[in-house]
């Protein structure tokens, strides 16, 4: 008899500690322009190929035309397609720099479906607007911190060395500013500037670097009228590491000054994630299965019914109502008639029974609604103003990303695309930057540091038969790991706490405290930083 027929919720506990050892698992695992706004079609097709070389200006790189650009953009407004516009034209095919990727059987996997899944998985709450922590911003997706050093009398600040774009690893990359609050900052305090675009995880890497580049495109304008051309440097921990090797690979219309890859890591997942087609596929398929629970015809506004060849509502279902009353709650409010509609329709089928006899549909009043938001509203201003609320909507940000990876799974997602061979071709041969710096932590069994190192020497040879006046400088920095090593670059309090700290416990509280190596690896970065801006 099915199981699912007996339990009319269909979470049970230990299919939520396999999810939960899941993410566990997948989460272990300059050339200047003005913000790289050059991603216009317009601007693109204006540019004549023979121009796109490099030259020294004031001692370092950039684009011929950078300023040429620069003022267009500044003088146009009406380009408001910019953000509308689709990536895919603009990405190199994985076919001209992988002869076996013409025939990949992973790429078939997990193909344009991809979409489909990160939309039957998004949770339909409407969010207020963001809170950022601290001095962060959140501007067009994409979560901003400004450097503050050297103001003068009028509270005006130097120009940037030079702009960070930060992607953060496997499920941290959806609250980077959370995750990586501390490495950010620090970074922030040196005078560079910060910013860090949040993604979805998904087996579909480009689809990853198509939000996150359409994202960043949507700053750019803003950002290059304050600072006006300054480099970019691409910077990435462990799956972010990948992604950035991505953009800079097959993405030509994202030049970037140089990377920094922390902990690069491009295993497949068989490797990634123990027993992920023994234990995990079936039970993520199962929890996609909609089975012994009905479902009637009433449009959900408030999350999105997974389909299923049962046609009954899923765990998946069941996932995105939870976290839609979870974000609810920390908005400090009640949940809508339709949300808690959904949510007894899904927990009990016999209010399934009640909505198609025709009985009037449970709801909160208004008079209700008034006096609960009256009696609550100094505890949960409190809340905001002490920054808890926002920290833990901005934590759901990383629990959304779970509904979706079973989804894929229960899909026929079994690889990642592109394949790991498919990423080390487009390195081999297309990869670039002029500069790259390489972090490892000792004893990491997840990190590839090293074969990384050997696909952008091997582009450099590659690139040298086409211009021998070109040099790449890839440099390979070892730090010892921190006790969680791959996830060395998360492990750390915010700055501010850690600056408390420290009044405290004095030069030792890095020690202490765990973050030790996260300051080491800041250090590194801004002296390879200083060499390059």
């Amino acid at each position: 008899m099915n199981i699912m027929n007996k339990n009319p919720i269909p979470l049970r506990m230990g299919q939520v500690i396999l999810v939960l050892a899941f993410c566990v698992s997948v989460s272990s695992g300059w050339i200047q322009s003005p913000i790289q706004v050059c991603y216009r079609d317009q601007i693109i097709q204006k540019r004549n190929k023979d121009k796109k070389l490099f030259s020294e200006v004031e001692g370092r790189n950039k684009f011929v035309d950078a300023v040429t650009v620069v003022e267009e953009l500044v003088n146009d407004d009406s380009n408001e397609y910019m953000a509308e516009k689709r990536l895919y034209s603009r990405r190199i095919p994985l076919e001209e720099v992988d002869d076996d990727n013409v025939n990949s059987s992973s790429a078939s996997n997990t193909g344009s479906k991809i979409p489909i899944f990160k939309e039957q998985a998004k949770i339909r709450v409407p969010q207020q607007e963001r809170r950022p922590l601290g001095d962060w911003e959140f501007l067009n997706g994409n979560y901003v911190l400004r450097p503050k050093l050297n103001a003068d009398q009028d509270g005006e600040y130097e120009q940037p060395r030079a702009l960070i774009h930060f992607v953060g690893g496997a499920l941290l990359c959806a609250a980077p500013q959370i995750t990586y609050r501390y490495l950010l900052e620090r970074l922030a305090s040196k005078n560079y500037l910060i910013v860090t675009t949040p993604c979805q995880l998904s087996f579909n890497h480009l689809q990853t670097c198509d939000e996150i580049l359409e994202k960043f495109e949507k700053i750019a304008p803003q950002l290059a009228r304050e600072y006006g051309a300054i480099p970019v440097i691409g910077v990435g921990h462990s799956l972010g590491g990948l992604l950035q090797v991505l953009i800079t690979s097959l993405f030509p219309d994202t030049p970037r000054a140089g990377n920094i890859i922390m902990s690069y890591n491009s295993k497949p997942v068989k490797e990634a994630v123990p027993f992920f087609e023994e234990v995990f596929t079936p039970v993520f398929v199962s929890l996609a299965d909609g089975e012994g629970i009905p479902s009637n015809n009433r449009n959900s506004s408030s999350a999105s019914s997974t389909t299923n060849t049962s046609g009954g509502k899923s765990s998946v279902d069941g996932l995105n109502l939870l976290l839609a009353m979870a974000r609810t709650a920390t908005q400090g409010q009640l949940p809508s008639d339709q949300l808690l509609r959904d949510t007894l329709e899904f927990a009990t089928p016999a209010f399934v029974q009640q909505a198609e006899s025709g009985l009037p549909p449970p709801s909160i009043s208004v008079d209700l609604r008034s006096a609960f938001e009256s009696l609550m509203a100094p505890q949960v201003n409190a809340l905001k103003n002490a920054g808890i609320l926002p920290l833990l909507d901005q934590l759901l940000d990383i629990a959304d990303q779970v509904p979706c990876l079973v989804q894929e799974v229960a899909e026929g997602a079994r690889d990642f695309t592109p394949t790991p061979s498919s990423v080390a071709a487009a390195a081999r041969r297309a990869y670039r930057a002029r500069r790259t710096l390489l972090i490892q932590y000792e004893n990491d069994p997840l990190d590839e540091s090293e074969q990384l190192q050997e696909y952008l020497l091997e582009s450099e040879r590659i690139m040298r038969m086409k211009r021998p006046m070109i040099r790449m400088d890839v440099q390979l920095k070892t730090i010892l790991g921190g006790p969680f090593t791959h996830a060395t670059p998360a492990i750390a309090p915010p700055l501010d706490i850690a600056e408390r700290a420290k009044d405290i416990l004095g030069n030792e509280a890095p020690e202490r405290l765990l973050y030790q190596q996260v300051e080491e690896t800041v250090e590194a970065m801004v002296r390879w930083l200083e060499e390059t801006t």
